[in-house]
């Protein structure tokens, strides 16, 4: 219930994932005058070469991985891959929902490659991928869209009160 601009932005502010993923621990940029060392002007452009570091934490394991943004279009398209840790690599689409300049629909794709110890949990059972879809990933993202529609009222709210004084 609000625009792919609104979506894009908190999606691509990485370090607040966390507010609305559960099992992610933390996702911090990883230093940027480490970074600023190996980029250019090419790699670099409106964040794209990023690199970002992520903790995750599910049933008393924890895992980690380097990742870096391969593609940001504001405000429509996000992609990433992993650089070590956890194989893993995705995107995210925000595109309007239909003639309502309003709210967009999200269009999340990921590949995750599970290390050793979660791949043997996957093998045990045939339904871990639905547990995945349905408790981790409908989860997290019912927690994001409510996380921004709050911020997105609170400044509609603070826009109103501008025009009023």
């Amino acid at each position: 219930p609000f625009p792919p601009e609104i979506a894009f932005d908190a999606f691509s502010d990485l370090p607040r994932q966390p507010l609305w993923s559960p099992w992610l621990r933390s996702v911090t940029y990883v230093d940027d005058d480490e970074d600023e060392e190996n980029a250019t002007a090419s790699t670099r452009p409106n964040g794209v070469g990023r690199s970002s570091r992520w903790t995750l934490r599910v049933k008393g394991l924890t895992l980690g991985w380097n990742a870096v943004a391969t593609a940001l279009e504001k405000p429509h398209l996000i992609e990433w891959e992993s650089t070590s840790g956890v194989k893993n690599m995705g995107s995210v689409q925000f595109t309007f929902a239909g003639d309502d300049d309003r709210q967009c629909q999200m269009i999340l794709t990921m590949t995750v490659v599970a290390p050793r110890a979660l791949a043997a949990l996957f093998r045990k059972s045939e339904r871990i991928g639905d547990v995945f879809r349905e408790k981790f990933l409908m989860s997290t993202l019912e927690r994001f869209r409510d996380v921004v529609l709050k911020d997105y009222e609170d400044m509609e709210e603070e826009v109103i009160r501008g025009f009023d004084e």
